[in-house]
């Protein structure tokens, strides 16, 4: 989610149901600017603890970052720590090399 909000907060749960299924293996990595004028960057953090709360997700699988010269737009430098954040979750861990 690229600064988001989360709207109607005492309605998710009836909106997705019931805990667990294959959205628990759903990865949520919320990322906000800091300098956002729309949404500013406490509203972003109560919605993500709101979201952790709900309990929809696996906690391992939800994340939460904000960058300090973002407002509210996309840049490159956010895609790139999307990537960084998310490498080892898609991509297997190299092979150990054999010992010499």
């Amino acid at each position: 989610m690229l600064s988001g909000y989360l709207p109607m907060p005492g309605d998710l749960g009836a909106l997705f149901g019931r805990k667990g299924g294959e959205r628990r293996g759903t990865i949520v990595h919320w990322l906000h600017g800091a300098k956002d004028g729309y949404f500013p960057l406490p509203a972003a953090r109560r919605g993500f603890q709101q979201l952790q709360d709900l309990g929809l997700f696996a906690p391992e699988n939800l994340a939460f970052s904000s960058m300090a010269d973002l407002d509210h737009a996309w840049s490159a430098a956010e895609l790139e720590l999307l990537i960084r954040a998310s490498l080892d979750r898609f991509l297997p861990a190299p092979p150990t090399p054999p010992p010499a």
